[in-house]
Order: structure tokens, then C-alpha cells, then sequence
């Protein structure tokens, strides 16, 4: 019997053993961030021009895991050598893997790309840098809309950010233009 009872008594004295309490921790042992940031913008510069505008209400750094936590993030991406937005993004929530090169945003996330005129919505998305892919759940539904060309959504979002392909896996709606350029001048002549 006494052998029965070590182990359970041994684990909680090391679960319970640490003499800081951390106030609003849920459990003990949960992480907490080395830097936290609040309304912070950070401008990213290369050759003396700034390319990237990023705002966080909130931004956590956990130094040792290589992990950054943040809510209310917005970003604006600028052309090359110039001041031109490019790319803009916002998300009420952002989880960053630096070491997996893996990023969640989540709670209503949009994308627009002023160059091809294209928006993505959606409750969620995963970017995995390194296999180049954005995704959704297969549950959350992504919208897409392309300046008088396409306006769809469905679920199961997945994309290519290298080719910049894409594929929806169910309840697809939506409305695609497959007109040249040419009928839809047409159009507007007439």
C-alpha cells in the first residue's frame, strides 16, 4: 500500500510546490509571457523604406518557446520603394509560431490585396509559411471577392499563397464573371 500511495503524493507535491502565485492563472504551470506590448505599432523598414505598418492592441512575447500571442492586429504591406499599400490585413486574434513558421488568426479575419483587387473573409484562417498554404476549418465559411469578377464563399478554404490557387471543399456559392475584358467594355458601350 505504501507503494501506491508515493506516487500519487510525490506528483502532487511537485504540482503544488511552487510558492508564486500568479493572481489571474487558471492552473499552475500555465505560461506567461516574457514582453507584453500594449498599442504598439511597429514599422518594419528594408533599405531605409518602410514595408510593413502593424498596429496590436495587445502583443505577448513568449521568448522560449519563440511564440507571440496578440488581439486587435492590423497591418498594412507596402509596395517596394514606395508608399503604396500593397497588402492589408486585420484579426482580432493572432497566434505566431516563429519556430514552426505556423500563424493562426481568428475571430474575423480579413485580407485584401489593393493590387488584384481581392478580399478574403473569415472567421479563422491558418497561414503555414513553410508549405506555403492558408487555410480554414473545414467548418468555417471563407468568403472571397474580386473586384467585377468573382464573388464566392463556401467552407474548407485551402489556397496556394505560392501560385495563388485556390479550392473550397463544400457549400459553395457564389457568382464568378467569366467574360473577357473585351465583352465586358462591350457591355458597358451598349
Amino acid at each position: 500500500m505504501f507503494k501506491k500511495l508515493y506516487v500519487p503524493l510525490c506528483v502532487s507535491f511537485i504540482c503544488f510546490s511552487c510558492s508564486i502565485d500568479y493572481g489571474r492563472l487558471k492552473q499552475e504551470g500555465e505560461k506567461r509571457p516574457n514582453i507584453v506590448f500594449k498599442e504598439i505599432n511597429v514599422d518594419r523598414y528594408e533599405n531605409a523604406s518602410p514595408n510593413l505598418l502593424l498596429f496590436c492592441n495587445r502583443l505577448e512575447m513568449y521568448s522560449k518557446d519563440k511564440i507571440w500571442v496578440g488581439n486587435r492586429l492590423e497591418f498594412k504591406q507596402l509596395e517596394k520603394g514606395k508608399r503604396e499599400e500593397e497588402f492589408t490585413g486585420k484579426a482580432i486574434l493572432v497566434l505566431i509560431d516563429e519556430q514552426k513558421e505556423e500563424y493562426y488568426l481568428g475571430k474575423s479575419v480579413e485580407f485584401v490585396s489593393i493590387k488584384d483587387k481581392l478580399t478574403i473573409k473569415a472567421p479563422s484562417l491558418y497561414w503555414l509559411k513553410k508549405e506555403k498554404l492558408l487555410t480554414s476549418t473545414k467548418d468555417d465559411e471563407v468568403s472571397i471577392e474580386k473586384k467585377d469578377e468573382m464573388s464566392i464563399k463556401g467552407r474548407g478554404f485551402i489556397a496556394n499563397t505560392a501560385s495563388k490557387e485556390f479550392e473550397m471543399q463544400s457549400q459553395i456559392e457564389g457568382v464568378i464573371d467569366t467574360r473577357s475584358e473585351e465583352e465586358k467594355t462591350q457591355e458597358v458601350k451598349n
